[in-house]
């Protein structure tokens, strides 16, 4: 059985400060975008948000197991 590990949420204001610095504080759709892409480079479906958890209003979340990928 795989245990799932929850990480706390990072706000869209802390990645985007990490990613472009902190005079891009309110670039949220470059955000959408790169998260977007690294869903779909992931094999992720936005419905199922498997890697990369939306918290509403917050940021996100990385959501994974300790058994990592199936090969």
């Amino acid at each position: 059985m795989n245990e799932v590990i929850l990480i706390y949420a990072v706000t869209q204001v802390q990645l985007l400060k990490a990613i472009w610095g902190p005079t891009h504080t309110h670039d949220t759709h470059y955000l959408r975008i790169v998260v977007g892409r690294l869903r779909q480079k992931l094999g992720s479906d936005p419905t199922e948000q498997r890697y990369i958890e939306t918290e509403p209003g917050v940021g996100y979340r990385f959501v994974g197991d300790t058994e990592g990928p199936q090969c």
